[in-house]
């Protein structure tokens, strides 16, 4: 009986993924706990907690992220609070926007899984989002 167990690095299953050229990471002054940043992603005096931040993600000042999932290029603004969510491509979360503290309020907006998770879809980018987000990168 052949039992295969995946191996993450075993070269005949290799896991392929693309080469996308962004600059590492920057983290200022901020505090982070068992999360995960892709590259390109800036937190600038933030706290993030059991999170996963996909590639050019922006966090300003005050804004705070706990069990949370933030997919490309979304931009979470200053004193925004997440707990609990998937934020889905290009999103901007407004200044001191509370997402995962109230489920019946934030099932009004958006879909929530029964174990309460609060799932924001996709945005459509406004113009060259991406190209936004580097410029508040670079002015960080």
């Amino acid at each position: 009986m052949n039992s295969t167990k995946l191996q993450l690095f075993n070269n005949r299953w290799p896991i392929v993924s693309n080469n996308y050229q962004e600059p590492s990471a920057k983290v200022l002054s901020s505090q982070i706990e068992n999360s995960i940043c892709g590259s390109g992603t800036v937190i600038k005096n933030a706290k993030v907690r059991n999170s996963v931040l996909h590639r050019g993600v922006i966090i300003e000042d005050g804004a705070e992220l706990d069990e949370c999932v933030v997919m490309d290029y979304v931009r979470i603004k200053r004193g925004a609070r997440l707990r609990r969510a998937i934020i889905g491509l290009h999103n901007i979360i407004e200044s001191n926007t509370k997402v995962g503290y109230d489920y019946q309020t934030d099932a009004q907006q958006f879909s929530v899984s029964d174990s309460g998770i609060v799932i924001i879809p996709d945005a459509h980018p406004a113009g060259n989002l991406h190209e936004q987000l580097r410029e508040v990168a670079i002015s960080v």
